[in-house]
């Protein structure tokens, strides 16, 4: 049976009943997997702050359970040769399976197999999750508990050696996926206090886990299979992560509390402040010279010297209010002599204060005191520990020392391990209840706003005077509870807040009701609907009470009845399909359902629904829908097989059996590297195959990766894109190193310090990367003697010009590469961290989420490459920003803001690209002829060519056109377009990555020089003058036909929506009018 804890997010959440402790239950609801629960469950630890796992040997082939291991190890070597997936590993084939517990004992609280693998309490070990496909749980080994039945039987000394009697405690560990914590390193785990008792044959192997303060070389660490660290302590129930610090790292303590801690835990759980202050070095009073608590002590904010509360003369009664600072006596008069200096006075006193304070010091020295810590640890018990609390010393050897927790409290054996929050209890928390008298408070007479109703105001509020006055004597004796109503009271369950339905008669028969409805119900058989239709009944209850209990007159009104005055919906055949085939999609979210029936209205679809549900139609489809809540209704459940589990393996339904796999008809293949060869094949997460071609499934090498680490298979082109982001070394978020193996071993490779980078031609961009070799250099020799591979260059999304390692940047999020010069990237901005516009705006959210070029066409708007914001608070593609001419830049030297989106004619969006045959986004033309097209498509087009235009300008002209000089000529710059039936003439062309001057790019050139704003115009002026030029080129309104008149007449209605009322009419193409809802609608698509 596969083990499982709860996660916080992810495709699978499976949860369970594990308890944390005896003595504190948390709240939890969770649904629960079959297991049998201990009624002692608490939380375990490791036995020294290191690790101490055990590596197993290969399992012997004694049972049917080990010869089918024999079986698959004979699979694998067998397709190795012949089978063999493409880029796949031969090395680290390790297999995890079911423990082979025969022959296998239990003694000394440990277990030992048969193969020499031995699990004893703090080995920290894989188990299966729940569904099998998803990642190993990872867990530390608590104890070995009986099971209930055989512990409540007295077991023998047998029974108690046979590990089928026995269930494991663990004490999970999370990986940041299952709580949606991003993390850069997937050997990186959380540590909880939570635990669980799960069958023993959950257990699939060893792993490592350690302290990231006991890792000497983290890289190394790294290296190393089945090798995870924690440097964290996650609590679920206040969603608090918290640093675990081994008590070996705590200097700023006592010796005496740091013995005392060692001897009776491991770690400690801190807040991040706390843990900085107590991992420093130790405090101690200046006058006493003894350690000094941050509790009993005041630092001086001047020498930053600590001084016991005590020790002081006089002693401080009370730290200093937060927010403020404390300075000792000799930084006081230090400050006062300065300030007398400055002044020209005299600091003879102040030297004598300094004269007198030190022979007092000398000749009174502080009398010796203990501190509260000490006094504290005076009254510790140190009576032996009881088997209960050593038991649970083992179990738990970590404990919360936080801000909320005192160091003493830490020694009670008895304590609770559960990090601590400040009550929030107070003003501050609770809301402001009234005054309790006795009873609850009853209101007499009308409300204020009530006593004004009336012609008569005065004679209205003696009125309401002479009712409440009987009540002033009960006021008087004590009964505080009756006031008067405050002003627009009004009373709930009367006639002014509730419709009466129905009201049984007093002097006819109480079955009135039920016989007239039955009568009733031929009427609603001709209304196609159910008799038991709540609008129905409630429809003729009310026509029976209107009619004082008369049948026969209330008869009359039913008969009126129709559908439509019921509120019952009606649909069609067409529409009742659309309807079924929604909630064959979305279950029971009906606002979805409404929109694939765009006929009928949500509260129509609603209506509906709860009457559908229970039609045959309702139960077939509604009652098999696989997302429903609490669907396990046996009726409803499918008999029929899925190719899952047809092909699960009886022993480990984690796996798939080798022989049901070559037996089946449907191809088999890998859900990640989609290889359809390998000797052993793994459930793949989240499959369902009951309607697929193929069966998804998980190669060896791939289920390797996912189960272990969580991580999934990538080709190795795609290592060496990683390997280029910085020199060869790995970006921030660290590849996994069995991924790097596999890499290596595929392209020759053994160590990361080999690959190296050489440039190719911008014409190869797109060509595989092919491995070179090289002579090997002596250091070279002695790693390995396979030739080195050559990396292809890599090239700015922007320029397709290729890039150096000094002249780029790389965005930490989405991965763009772009030159500086190109993405206006300043010197000061240039960082080993760098993140583009778009990935930084989704934290700061200050533009559009939607990061679509505003212009580029429908199909176009998403394509990957590097944007820019707007002043509409959109997103532009750079490129598309250099060669739409109309565009310009707030700040050409870093092209931060695009402005002039709104200039830019609606004629550029009304034509059609000659590449994708579509309008809709902005076309720039040929240079050469009237070809237009847009900018994204020309550039992922190779019969296009997109430069820069270079054109000579006499002397005469340089005074008032731009210019700029390139290779001794002086000229002007244009971003143009050439159609494959032109060329660019020499001497014309210029590349985008070309350089000009030292160490500037062309492209940022021209930025500076034909991209600039008028400077002039600032911020609102800037908008205006944009909406100014742009009103300019929009087309006259068209003179409507009648005047601004909004009624309703019977031969005016809008030939597209229907309606008869609008401020003003507009004539239609069709000789019909428009409303001007539809007219304005139809203008701004004709515009766009």
């Amino acid at each position: 049976m596969p083990a499982s804890k709860p996660k916080k997010s992810g495709p699978s959440k499976p949860l369970t009943d594990g308890k944390d402790s005896p003595d504190q239950k948390r709240r939890s609801s969770r649904r629960t997997a079959p297991r049998v629960n201990y009624s002692e469950d608490q939380p375990v630890t490791e036995q020294d702050p290191g690790s101490t796992t055990k590596r197993s040997s290969p399992p012997t082939a004694s049972n049917g359970r080990s010869k089918r291991l024999k079986r698959d190890h004979d699979a694998l070597s067998d397709n190795e040769s012949s089978a063999t997936p493409p880029y796949i590993s031969t090395v680290n084939h390790e297999i995890e399976t079911i423990i082979d517990l025969t022959d296998a004992t239990i003694r000394d609280d440990s277990l030992f197999l048969a193969d020499g693998s031995v699990y004893s309490p703090g080995d920290h070990i894989y188990l299966v999750c729940e569904p099998p496909g998803e990642p190993y749980y990872i867990s530390r080994l608590m104890e070995f508990v009986l099971k209930d039945d055989i512990r409540s039987a007295s077991p023998t000394a047998k029974q108690k050696a046979d590990p089928k009697n026995y269930k494991v405690r663990v004490n999970w560990f999370y990986r940041p996926r299952d709580i949606s914590k991003p993390a850069s390193d997937s050997r990186m785990l959380i540590v909880t206090m939570h635990s669980d008792v799960c069958p023993i044959q959950s257990i699939r192997g060893h792993c490592t886990v350690k302290h990231k303060t006991f890792i000497e070389d983290m890289h190394e660490y790294r290296q190393k299979s089945n090798h995870f660290w924690f440097d964290q302590l996650y609590d679920r129930y206040i969603q608090r992560f918290y640093e675990m610090v081994p008590v070996s790292s705590l200097l700023n303590l006592p010796e005496f509390v740091r013995t005392k801690l060692q001897q009776r835990v491991t770690y400690v759980a801190l807040e991040n402040t706390r843990a900085k202050e107590l991992c420093s070095a130790p405090n101690s009073c200046t006058r006493c010279h003894q350690w000094c608590s941050v509790d009993e002590s005041v630092e001086c904010a001047t020498c930053g010297r600590y001084y016991h509360m005590q020790c002081l003369r006089p002693p401080l009664l009370k730290k200093p209010t937060r927010g403020f600072g404390w300075a000792c006596a000799s930084c006081s008069r230090q400050q006062e002599r300065k300030a007398r200096e400055y002044n020209g006075a005299a600091t003879d006193d102040l030297d004598e204060l300094d004269l007198l304070e030190a022979k007092n010091d000398a000749e009174n020295p502080p009398a010796p005191f203990k501190s509260s810590l000490e006094l504290a640890f005076e009254n510790i018990d140190d009576l032996p520990e009881t088997p209960e609390q050593k038991r649970q010393r083992k179990l738990w050897p970590y404990r919360y020392l936080g801000i909320n927790c005192r160091i003493e409290d830490v020694l009670d054996r008895d304590d609770h391990i559960y990090p601590r929050a400040v009550s929030r209890i107070g003003a501050r928390f609770q809301c402001d209840t009234p005054e309790w008298h006795g009873a609850p408070v009853k209101y007499i007479g009308p409300s204020p706003s009530q006593k004004s109703a009336g012609n008569n105001k005065k004679n209205a509020g003696a009125a309401s005077q002479a009712k409440f006055e009987p009540h002033l004597a009960k006021l008087e004796e004590g009964e505080f509870w009756i006031e008067r109503p405050p002003s627009g009271y009004v009373e709930r369950g009367g006639d002014q807040t509730s419709t009466l339905l129905w009201k049984n008669p007093e002097n006819l028969p109480a079955t009135i009701a039920d016989d007239f409805l039955q009568n009733m119900a031929v009427y609603a058989k001709k209304l196609k609907m159910s008799p038991r239709t709540p609008n129905f009944i409630d429809a003729c209850l009310s026509a029976l009470l209107n009619s004082d209990y008369d049948p026969t007159e209330a008869e009359k009104k039913v008969k009126k009845f129709t559908r439509r005055y019921l509120k019952e919906p009606t649909l069609s055949a067409a529409e009742v399909q659309q309807f079924e085939d929604a909630v064959r999609e979305f279950g029971s979210e009906l606002y979805n359902v409404s929109q694939k029936v765009p006929t009928k209205k949500t509260w129509e679809i609603v209506r509906f629904y709860y009457i559908w549900k229970k039609t045959k139609n309702g139960e077939e489809i509604w009652g098999k829908y696989p997302g429903r809540k609490g669907g396990n209704n046996p009726k409803f459940k499918s008999t029929v097989k899925t190719i899952e589990e047809e092909l699960v393996d009886s022993g480990d339904d984690s796996a798939y059996d080798n022989e049901k796999v070559k037996l089946n008809k449907k191809p088999i293949r890998c859900l990640f590297c989609n290889t359809q060869s390998s000797g052993i094949w793994r459930r793949a997460p989240g499959s369902n195959n009951r309607n697929d071609s193929s069966v998804s499934a998980l190669c060896l090498r791939c289920a390797r990766l996912w189960r272990r680490y969580a991580v999934k298979w990538e080709p190795p082109e795609e290592i060496e894109r990683k390997f280029l982001l910085k020199n060869g070394q790995p970006q921030k978020r660290l590849i996994e190193q069995e991924l790097l193996d596999d890499y290596r071993i595929n392209l020759g490779k053994t160590s990361s310090q080999d690959v190296s980078v050489e440039p190719r031609e911008p014409s190869d961009a797109k060509a595989k990367p092919k491995a070179k070799s090289k002579e090997p250099k002596e250091a070279d020799v002695v790693k390995e003697e396979s030739p080195a591979v050559k990396i292809p260059t890599v090239f700015c999304d922007i320029c397709d010009g290729s890039v150096t390692a000094s002249s780029r940047s790389v965005c930490d999020t989405c991965g763009i590469i772009v030159h500086n010069d190109c993405y206006g990237i300043m010197e000061n901005d240039i960082s080993e961290v760098w993140r583009c516009q778009p990935c930084t705006d989704s934290v700061k959210n200050e533009r559009s989420m939607f990061h679509d070029c505003v212009l580029c066409p429908t199909h176009m708007k998403r394509v990957k490459g590097p944007l820019k914001g707007t002043l509409g608070s959109n997103w532009v593609h750079a490129r598309c920003a250099i060669f739409v001419p109309e565009v310009t830049f707030t700040h050409s030297d870093s092209t931060e803001i695009a402005a002039g989106i709104i200039q830019v004619p609606s004629s550029r969006f009304k034509k059609t690209c000659q590449i994708c045959s579509t309008s809709g986004g902005a076309c720039v033309a040929c240079t050469d002829c009237s070809v237009h097209v847009h900018v994204q498509c020309a550039a992922k087009s190779n019969s296009y060519k997109l430069a820069l235009e270079f054109q000579p300008v006499k002397a005469s002209r340089r005074a008032t056109t731009p210019t700029i000089e390139m290779g001794g000529k002086i000229g002007m710059i244009t971003a143009s377009v050439w159609c494959p039936a032109h060329k660019p003439k020499k001497g014309q062309f210029i590349p985008l990555h070309s350089e000009v001057g030292k160490n500037k790019n062309i492209f940022r050139k021209f930025c500076e020089t034909y991209k600039r704003t008028d400077d002039n115009l600032k911020g609102t002026a800037r908008l205006a003058h944009e909406l100014n030029v742009a009103l300019r080129r929009t087309k006259p309104a068209r003179n409507p036909t009648h005047s601004r008149y909004s009624g309703v007449t019977d031969n005016q209605r809008c030939s597209v929506c229907g309606r008869g009322s609008t401020p003003i009419w507009w004539p239609s193409v069709d000789s019909g009018v428009l409303c001007h809802n539809c007219y304005r609608q139809t203008a701004e698509r004709s515009d766009i």
